[in-house]
């Protein structure tokens, strides 16, 4: 049910860790030494209002010298996590390779890599001529694009550690930046600012320590991580809203799990109230706490009522079946980049446009023809957590997932039969649970927005859910993070 938001979670750390801020240094050859260590953090992962935190993985970080494939230097970061879901655990792995040139430090080759059990996620860079050429392979898809060379320098990466290092840091210190990421769909020249935000006293294996505070922001995520750092450009601790926090640990620490997380049952935003058959609910009135409104999202299912001080109404209508259809292909200026290829919904790949054909047939009318890939794909595709970064074809491959796999290749479908579609994620009801999880369902334009759960088999989707995000990988990341660890529930009236 939840597993697409951890995994979107797992990405925002490691881009936080390994891609932090811009400055130019004097291309001296020696002026990383310092920095020439692996380091090892515990990954924990919160288990929301009233749980405990648990760790879930571990991360490693080192920069070395290297002769091969180019003289100067090579930093790693790699991630490993164990995620369960009742009685499934899966694993996934992350690892981010870049080379850097001597002595000016230009990036010069990189790779990222997403393995999971289900398959691979790969980027591989390399700088060729007057261009850093990336080749992206997602479930099967090979896709290359060119970006000018230079394109990133180590003296970027490393800027908030050199900074501690030659003891320049200050309080109040701001500075904005561009850098190279490599995750898949914010794959090139990203945006990021930083906020020297403060200095405290920081509790490091029993002994007193100080630290400076690094606000990180992620512009095109709109993401802002916080980092503590130490004046020998150690990091010793960092977090990503209520959701995430990584810590400086040895080895062996570092590697000892305390458990897995659970996605289903740990994560679960517990209630006020109880909700009988949501799937017969009509109408459905929540008192939202807090965040403010701009944390949900406005649907045709749900607005806002009215607002307080300390939190804010919000109704969710069930969905009555369109009277009024639109034809296929639906053709609209206005929803034409509901119908367009993306890295993770590769709907003009010819397995899914094939599958889509004979899924849908000759149906002419949307609606009908929705119902007909929402059904295949929620009587096709294994219900099972699975710890990918979703995305359709690895879905059609695998022929299992959870409801984020569902999701894009429901979506994927639609958009190649010429339904627009987007994925929305949020948080529903979980009967078993007794509260609200969150997962991801489908939004389809058959003549008007219909609200549809692929992995639920429910055409129009139940009321008891709250919408928090449409759109891309990145939108998404963007919303659940503000929302994760904060946002309190209470049923207010159910019918």
């Amino acid at each position: 049910m939840s597993g697409r938001v951890f995994r979107m979670l797992i990405i925002s750390i490691v881009t936080s860790l390994v891609s932090v801020a811009t400055a130019y240094a004097e291309p001296d050859i020696d002026r990383f030494d310092p920095l020439l260590k692996t380091s090892w953090y515990g990954v924990y992962m919160s288990a929301g209002s009233g749980g405990q935190d648990a760790k879930i993985g571990y991360m490693r970080i080192s920069l070395e010298k290297i002769d091969e494939p180019v003289n100067g230097w090579k930093m790693m970061s790699a991630l490993n996590m164990s995620m369960a879901a009742g009685t499934e655990t899966m694993s996934i792995s992350i690892e981010d390779t870049r080379t850097y040139s001597a002595p000016g430090s230009e990036l010069y080759s990189s790779k990222y890599l997403i393995a999971s059990p289900t398959g691979n996620i790969e980027v591989n860079g390399e700088a060729a001529g007057a261009n850093f050429v990336l080749r992206t392979s997602i479930g099967g898809q090979t896709t290359e694009k060119s970006l000018g060379y230079p394109l990133d320098y180590l003296d970027s990466v490393l800027c908030i550690e050199m900074r501690a290092l030659s003891g320049r840091m200050a309080v109040g210190d701001t500075f904005s930046f561009s850098l190279f990421e490599a995750t898949p769909p914010m794959t090139g020249l990203i945006h990021q600012s930083v906020n020297i935000s403060g200095k405290e006293n920081y509790l490091f294996n029993g002994v007193p320590t100080e630290v400076y505070i690094a606000d990180v922001t992620i512009e095109e995520a709109n993401i802002t991580t916080r980092t503590k750092i130490d004046r020998f450009g150690d990091m010793l601790e960092g977090s990503i809203g209520g959701a995430m926090t990584f810590k400086l640990e040895d080895e062996a620490t570092a590697k000892q799990l305390d458990k897995s997380f659970d996605t289903l049952s740990d994560n679960i935003v517990r209630v006020k109230g109880e909700l009988d058959e949501p799937s017969k609910m009509k109408n459905l009135t929540l008192r939202i706490s807090g965040i403010d409104t701009s944390g949900v999202l406005a649907t045709n299912m749900q607005r806002v009522i009215s607002v307080t001080d300390s939190a804010f109404l919000l109704g969710i209508t069930g969905q009555n079946a369109p009277l009024d259809a639109s034809r296929l292909p639906v053709k609209s200026d206005a929803l034409n980049e509901y119908l367009l290829n993306e890295p993770y919904l590769q709907s003009d790949d010819p397995k899914i446009i094939n599958l889509a054909r004979q899924i849908v047939g000759n149906k002419k009318d949307s609606w009908a023809a929705a119902r007909k890939i929402n059904r295949w794909v929620y009587e096709n595709i294994e219900k099972s957590f699975t710890p990918d970064l979703s995305n359709a074809l690895q879905t059609l491959s695998s022929r299992r997932g959870d409801c984020g796999e569902h999701t894009a290749l429901a979506v994927a479908l639609m958009r190649a039969a010429g339904i627009p579609s987007r994925p929305i994620v949020g948080l529903i009801y979980w009967p078993p649970g007794h509260g609200f999880g969150y997962h991801a369902w489908v939004e389809a334009f058959v003549g008007e927005w219909v609200h549809m759960d692929p992995s639920w088999g429910e055409d129009l989707a139940n009321p008891a859910r709250i919408a928090i995000a449409r759109g891309d990988i990145i939108a998404q990341v963007s919303a659940l993070y503000k929302i994760m660890g904060r946002i309190n529930i209470e049923v207010v009236e159910a019918e």
